[in-house]
Order: C-alpha cells, then structure tokens, then sequence
C-alpha cells in the first residue's frame, strides 16, 4: 500500500498524461488516471522503469530532473509531506 502522498502524486502525473492526450488526440477516457486508481503501485513502478530504460538516451532535462530528486533537501522536502500525510 502506498503512502496516500505518493498515491496523489501518481494521480496527478496521470492526469497530466490524460491532459495531453485530450489535447492531442481529443481522448477524453481519463485511460492514465484510471490505471492508477486501480493499481497505483503497479503504474508508479511503471513509470519509474521507463525512465530507467530512457535515462541513458534522452535529455539533459531528465537527467537533471532525476539528479535534483536526489539532493538531500528534496529527500528531506518529501520525508517531510510524508509524515504529514501518514
């Protein structure tokens, strides 16, 4: 069972991916969304696989993105909102 922040965070990146596929392809099933409130661990190791396939291939941005996730205080930020949540 995920902490209900990180079962948030899943939602909201879903919801991004659904904004962009209304916008692109006028799909409006919410498909990503979904998906994770049926299973949200199964989705969130998911995207955290893809981005270790694609880590070594794409952007600078990813790349920083991943390093800045690892910064001590962006690990303190989310132990944080962690514990406020549990």
């Amino acid at each position: 069972m995920l902490p209900k922040l990180i079962e948030q965070l899943a939602l909201d990146i879903a919801s991004y991916r659904d904004a962009r596929e209304r916008k692109a392809l006028g799909d409006t099933s919410g498909r990503s969304k979904k998906l994770v409130q049926e299973d949200p661990e199964a989705c969130l190791a998911s995207l955290l696989e893809r981005i270790k396939e694609e880590l070594p291939v794409i952007s600078s941005t990813l790349y920083d993105t991943v390093d800045r996730g690892f910064f001590k205080e962006h690990v303190e930020e989310a132990r944080e909102k962690l514990q406020q949540t549990s």
